[in-house]
């Protein structure tokens, strides 16, 4: 994937991914629960990135 800015590859840790507009919650589901915030694509659930 690159920067649509600069044409830049940004490296996958760099990446970071939001929940759409189609997303659904299910409170009962501790991974929906998870995916609700801003998170970066490769660390695993349930990590934060200072």
């Amino acid at each position: 994937m690159a920067s649509a800015r600069c044409a830049v590859p940004v490296p996958p840790e760099d990446i970071e991914t939001r929940p759409g507009d189609g997303l659904d919650p299910d409170p009962d589901n501790p991974v929906c629960l998870l995916l609700l915030r801003p998170r970066r694509l490769l660390l695993p659930l349930g990590t934060d990135r200072a």
